[in-house]
């Protein structure tokens, strides 16, 4: 019953003018971060579907046990009192003046849905639950179609010193007795290759050129990442960032949906 309710809603929203400027960092509103014509998309794929969960129930866990993952986008998008009373017709009544992380979702003591009124504020995680309520969850994988297996690279960022090579050392010897899934490169700004270049994978990346706070070292990340993306174009589905002083200490599964990291 959600879907063909979404699917109107998207069709009429993605003929709708784009906005006049982008909005600022952190201020998008769903239909900003999630365009209508991508909805409509999937939708008409069967890239997402929509569960209720039982009583108390995540999300993270009502996608899981249908082999899917959790799409936190999608919480916005039926975050209106008519998708949420499409979903559970048994409701009476839709409260819209109540917030949480753990909404939207249906109350059945009361028999009421209930619509987060603050979603910029308290944003519905996948993990939230609420003993007394249902959630409406979407789960989805990527446009390409389901998998049973994703693909794993894991990077992080350091300089050229003694202070980092024993970090580094480390973090490749736990990686490979973790036996975590997928690749792992270092990511070295400096001006060209140093000594560990041949035992360890590596992508050299030209310090940040920054005309203030000059020598501030963790520009350094961002810009090497970027410079990754761009040169070396990885096809895994799942890119890890970590920080060289953490250690892999067991095999790391992470479910992601596409496009919102």
């Amino acid at each position: 019953a959600v879907r063909p309710q979404l699917a109107e809603r998207a069709e009429a929203e993605s003929k709708a003018p784009a906005p006049d400027k982008p909005p600022e960092l952190g201020q998008q509103t769903w239909k900003q971060a999630f365009p209508a014509a991508r909805m409509a998309e999937d939708l008409r794929a069967g890239a997402v579907v929509f569960a209720r969960g039982r009583r108390g129930q995540p999300c993270l866990d009502v996608c899981t046990e249908i082999g899917f993952g959790c799409s936190p986008a999608w919480f916005d998008v039926v975050n209106t009192c008519a998708a949420l009373l499409a979903a559970f017709p048994e409701a009476r009544s839709c409260d819209s003046k109540v917030f949480g992380v753990d909404l939207p979702a249906y109350r059945p003591s009361t028999g009421e849905v209930l619509v987060n009124s603050k979603p910029q504020e308290f944003r519905g995680l996948c993990s939230s639950h609420d003993a007394n309520t249902k959630r409406l969850c979407a789960c989805g994988f990527p446009r390409s179609g389901p998998q049973t297996s994703r693909t794993y690279h894991t990077v992080y960022s350091v300089q050229a010193s003694r202070y980092f090579e024993w970090q580094v050392r480390f973090m490749h010897h736990w990686f490979k007795e973790a036996q975590v899934p997928g690749r792992i490169t270092r990511l070295l700004s400096a001006g060209g290759p140093d000594f560990l270049v041949g035992p360890i994978p590596t992508h050299v990346a030209p310090p940040n050129p920054v005309p203030v706070d000059a020598g501030y070292q963790p520009y350094n990340k961002p810009a090497a990442i970027m410079h990754w993306l761009e040169n070396s174009k990885p096809t895994e589905d799942v890119v890890v960032i970590i920080d060289p002083d953490c250690m892999y200490v067991s095999p790391l599964e992470i479910i992601v949906d596409e496009g919102f990291p």
